[in-house]
């Protein structure tokens, strides 16, 4: 009968460890938003997103390359509607921006030394 209690509280608290893990990468992913690549390709001058007014109310920008037209950004936006948004701002087509969702592992910023 102990060992039958012992197993249930050990499953409950695991279970409980799980959803606090889960909960808090959801809360963590909705105060920073969501981290995108954006490249944009075949244009005639290269954009910086930085002068934009308007889209910088809607994103971070955490790096760039401006002359080969590559910026890592954060956004509450989704993907798509960061594609449009840019397309709308700059006039582009489909194929001269593309946005790509990165996924960062939390485990990723551990030193391992």
């Amino acid at each position: 009968m102990l060992e039958t209690l012992l197993i249930m509280s050990s499953l409950i608290l695991f279970s409980l460890f799980i959803f606090v893990i889960i909960r808090g990468h959801f809360v963590l992913r909705e105060n920073t938003g969501q981290c995108y690549s954006i490249h944009f390709r075949h244009l005639t001058k290269p954009i910086d997103l930085s002068q934009n007014g308007r889209l910088m109310e809607t994103i971070t920008i955490i790096s760039d390359n401006k002359e080969n037209g590559c910026y890592s950004v954060q956004s509450y936006l989704s993907d798509i509607k960061l594609k449009e948004l840019l397309m709308a701002e700059y006039q582009l087509t489909l194929n001269q921006v593309i946005v790509q969702s990165q996924q960062l592992s939390p485990l990723a910023t551990l030193s391992l030394t």
